[in-house]
């Protein structure tokens, strides 16, 4: 899986790519199904005119040997894509969390 190279084999339980954005139209690209609520909003004029490769949303298991000692993780793992995109207007992710987690025992290994 592109982007996931460095973590070995990891589970994938969604992903999705999107063709490029239209940089006059605000869009919301979600994922389907389970992790329909992992999201991002582009307000118009956020994609930048010079990327042509769309965004992308994967949303899989971190390695055990990824997580601290002692401490577990709020959930899967989720990955943005194109890697190094600067966004030209703040753009809003959305990653919903179980609320019954203790984030007070997990955030440290986000």
């Amino acid at each position: 899986m592109t982007g996931l190279e460095t973590l070995g084999f990891v589970p994938v339980f969604a992903r999705e790519t999107f063709p490029v954005p239209n940089r006059f139209v605000s869009t919301k690209l979600q994922l389907k199904g389970e992790f329909s609520g992992v999201s991002i909003e582009l307000p118009a004029g956020a994609w930048p005119a010079h990327v042509t490769e769309g965004p992308s949303l994967t949303v899989f298991e971190l390695p055990i040997s990824w997580r601290r000692t002692g401490q577990d993780v709020a959930g899967k793992a989720v990955k943005f894509g194109p890697d190094g995109i600067e966004f030209d207007v703040p753009i809003t992710i959305s990653v919903p969390v179980d609320p019954n987690t203790d984030l007070a025992l997990s955030s440290s290994c986000l």
